[in-house]
């Protein structure tokens, strides 16, 4: 059961950590070169297809990392945060958090309000106010993109060397 655990965490983290990368870095940077009308609907069609993998990976990577951490607390009764090895899983943790707490509090509002803009001005020119909040919205989106794929990677770099603290 342990291995099969630890399989899921690693499948999962590594689906949540690349396609945040691949999108982030890859993806969105092309993305903004497409005329508005087109990466309208691209990118609709990309989250679509994003969203629901990020997560159900996000989450699944957290429960079955917290999974780990439990069994770690309990073979290692009142030791196991405390030592550097702990410590770094711990702060793994955190950043993963984090991660999922910019999804939900910043770039999930951010992504609906520009949905909700951008299908009010669909068949019309924006207005110039219309426009800089769309323009606002996205790169609020991309930068919250961008800082979810370093914690991410942070996360990764923790947990990785945690075992040889």
């Amino acid at each position: 059961m342990k291995i099969a655990i630890a399989l899921l965490h690693l499948v999962f983290a590594t689906t949540w950590l690349g396609t945040d990368f691949y999108f982030n870095f890859v993806v969105t940077p092309r993305l903004r070169s497409l005329e508005p009308s087109v990466l309208e609907e691209v990118t609709a069609s990309l989250r679509r297809a994003t969203t629901p993998l990020l997560a159900v990976s996000a989450v699944l990577t957290i429960v079955t990392g917290a999974w780990m951490m439990a069994q770690l607390h309990a073979q290692h009764p009142g030791k196991f945060s405390s030592t550097r090895w702990g410590a770094s899983l711990v702060i793994g943790a955190v950043f993963s958090l984090l991660v999922l707490a910019l999804a939900v509090v910043i770039d999930g509002p951010a992504t609906r309000r520009l949905g909700r803009l951008a299908e009010s001005v669909r068949g019309r020119t924006a207005t110039s106010d219309e426009t800089a909040a769309m323009r606002r919205l996205s790169e609020r989106s991309v930068l919250a993109g961008l800082v979810a794929t370093v914690l991410l990677l942070v996360a990764l770099a923790t947990m990785a060397v945690a075992r040889y603290s």
